[in-house]
């Protein structure tokens, strides 16, 4: 599997979801994301997706728990 690079902006973006799920975001970012399936809901109430959170976790470089 081959693991996409996405923006900063994009990166931003998923760091506060995961830590403050249901923010407003960047409508671009969201996009982005919403491409790989990482974010769902809409940029004015966004969420991390599972395959979102895998993806923020491993390029943080912590476990699945």
């Amino acid at each position: 599997m081959n693991t996409p690079t996405i923006s900063e902006a994009a990166m931003e973006v998923l760091t506060q979801l995961a830590e403050k799920p249901g923010s407003a975001v960047d409508a671009a970012a969201y996009r982005e994301l919403a491409a790989y399936d990482y974010v769902m809901a809409g940029p004015e109430n966004a969420h991390i997706t599972q395959r979102g959170k895998l993806f923020w976790l491993h390029s943080q470089g912590k476990e699945q728990v």
